[in-house]
């Protein structure tokens, strides 16, 4: 990185960085090893002139693609939920199990689970460091009431750092942690939750409705907490990414609504949490997290109605998909490419990697 674009960083609109000298000392030492050895320099690399011409033009623009990592994903959060870590560890080693290692295939698969394991560690690690650290706050902390909280999120942090969770509370807790690893480890984008208010609503219900251990206010407090998390997270783009992304967005989008079936009929999955998390994000008024909510003509109105008064607030959300139109396309898409599979004789085991975003539907 030379002098005048680490300068630069300061003064791009909407996506400014403040560098310190230091940081720009660092930086100017490590960037010149990186040159010709990234990515994007391997991509540059592959394109023909013909392709470059359409880069130069500015029209199309491939740098989010080869400057972030794993993006446009919702992780298996009800899985994750319903077996917490240690069941997913038992998971791999179970897989692990009926691995015969003197066939080649199966070495590599062997080699794909050893990591997965060593990542749910990682991940068990990270959430009982910050059980640790709630101790240590909650030790020197004067007011009774936040020491109170402090010392629940120690517990809460020392179950799922290894058990599936039990409450509302600790079912977010552990959606959040992920969350934030995924982004960690990644410099991807659209990161997103998946359907929330659909495997969440059970610790929901069981906590506000039935028990009644928790008020419906408190539970939105938490979901404000969740988004203002969302905001920390941010990225560095190249200068041609940052001037079609001011504002530092990162689309960790949040689905609501939609349909789920019920003995093989389309019903409508609106839920109290669908409501809950409709309000908090119309409360907050938040960039993060990208509200989207699923349409269908079975919708009811008063959950239409609750959408277009925050639509009313004025930031931009909730957006809205349409279930009449995508669910079918997206059939029609999976038939056409089994067909596809089956006359070809080929094994394709997931639609290829696209630069749209992606919305979740019912398996």
């Amino acid at each position: 990185m030379d002098r005048k674009r680490d300068d630069d960083l300061a003064d791009r609109p909407g996506a400014g960085f403040a560098v310190s000298e230091e940081n720009k000392r660092v930086l100017h030492e490590v960037c010149p090893w990186w040159r010709g050895q990234t990515v994007q320099d391997r991509c540059y690399g592959m394109f023909t002139d013909e392709q470059k011409g359409l880069l130069a033009t500015g029209i199309i623009k491939a740098e989010g693609n080869m400057t972030s990592g794993d993006a446009h994903l919702a992780v298996n959060f009800p899985l994750l939920l319903e077996k917490g870590l240690d069941g997913l560890r038992e998971k791999v080693a179970e897989r692990r199990s009926r691995i015969n290692l003197t066939v080649l295939e199966d070495l590599h698969g062997e080699q794909f689970l050893k990591a997965i394991d060593i990542v749910l560690v990682a991940v068990s690690e990270h959430i009982e460091r910050f059980a640790a650290l709630a101790r240590e706050m909650a030790a020197t902390e004067t007011r009774e009431s936040r020491r109170d909280e402090l010392l629940t999120m120690a517990e809460n942090c020392d179950l799922i750092a290894h058990q599936p969770p039990q409450t509302f509370w600790q079912a977010l807790q552990l959606c959040y942690f992920i969350q934030l690893i995924l982004q960690i480890e990644s410099n991807g984008h659209s990161v997103s939750f998946g359907r929330m208010d659909q495997y969440l609503y059970p610790y929901y219900r069981r906590d506000v409705e039935l028990n009644q251990t928790l008020d419906r206010e408190h539970a939105i407090e938490m979901l404000h907490s969740c988004w203002l998390k969302l905001l920390e997270v941010n990225k560095i783009r190249s200068g041609s990414h940052s001037k079609a992304s001011a504002g530092s967005p990162l689309y960790q989008n949040v689905t609501i609504g939609g349909q789920n079936l019920v003995d093989g009929q389309p019903m409508d999955a609106v839920n109290p949490l669908s409501y809950a998390i409709l309000e908090s994000c119309g409360r907050l008024r938040s960039t993060q997290p990208n509200l989207s909510v699923r349409y269908h003509a079975g919708m009811s109105n008063d959950f239409l109605d609750a959408c277009v008064q925050v639509i009313r607030c004025g930031f931009g959300m909730p957006a809205f998909n349409n279930d009449e139109i995508v669910i079918p396309e997206l059939l029609n898409s999976v038939l056409n490419r089994r067909t596809l599979t089956t006359t070809q004789r080929l094994v394709v085991s997931k639609p290829p990697s696209v630069a749209n975003g992606a919305i979740a539907v019912p398996a």
